[in-house]
């Protein structure tokens, strides 16, 4: 009686856990995107893998990224950094190593804004917003991770972004990857590590100045 009594508490913990994700498959999108509403600041370590056709082998790179709100942003890419991202209320602004110097992005070509190009990199980072851009998305279950897929709207970067597909953390609804296809067949992965939320920055982060 008692192994009986068992196995029907089991079933029903099970049944319950079982409506608990079936109502949560129509609401994750939406926790992911409550949670970055109270998301002010963000920071992560991330580890970049670009699978592309004019290379041989895989190119992988270090970096860290930094977000605030409503349009800071700081990348890194390297360690220690070989390129530097910044934006903020001037603009966005590139450093590189070789030439130790700032310079203001302008349109790269005549099929992508910069801008555009910056909102491809933060949802590739994990930011879902600009929802107006986006022609298609969708959240599912993934094993322990909600899994989200979106493209782009016809002419975002040029149609260079066929589709990113992210993965968050089913507890936290904080980033975890993202994959990045783009027109050609090549692949940019992104792998977020050490992931915070609203930390306090150090002084003059989105400001150009020496690394």
């Amino acid at each position: 009686m008692k192994t009986l009594s068992l196995v029907i508490a089991l079933l029903l913990i099970s049944a319950a856990i079982s409506a608990e994700i079936e109502v949560g498959r129509e609401d994750w999108l939406e926790k992911i995107r409550e949670t970055q509403r109270k998301t002010e600041r963000i920071t992560f370590d991330y580890v970049q893998v670009k699978k592309l056709a004019l290379f041989r082998k895989p190119q992988e790179v270090e970096g860290k990224f930094w977000f605030e709100r409503p349009e800071k942003f700081r990348i890194e890419m390297g360690s220690p950094p070989q390129l530097i991202l910044i934006g903020n209320e001037e603009g966005i602004w590139r450093w590189d190593r070789d030439r130790n110097s700032w310079s203001k992005l302008r349109d790269p070509n005549e099929q992508g804004t910069v801008e555009e190009m910056t909102l491809v990199g933060r949802w590739s980072m994990g930011l879902l917003e600009n929802f107006e851009e986006i022609s298609h998305i969708d959240a599912q279950l993934d094993g322990k991770e909600i899994k989200v897929q979106l493209v782009p709207n016809e002419g975002i970067s040029g149609n260079k972004i066929k589709e990113i597909t992210l993965w968050y953390s089913l507890t936290s609804f904080l980033p975890k990857r993202s994959v990045v296809l783009l027109a050609g067949g090549d692949k940019v992965t992104n792998e977020f590590t050490s992931v915070k939320i609203n930390p306090r920055f150090p002084t003059g982060l989105f400001e150009v100045d020496s690394p």
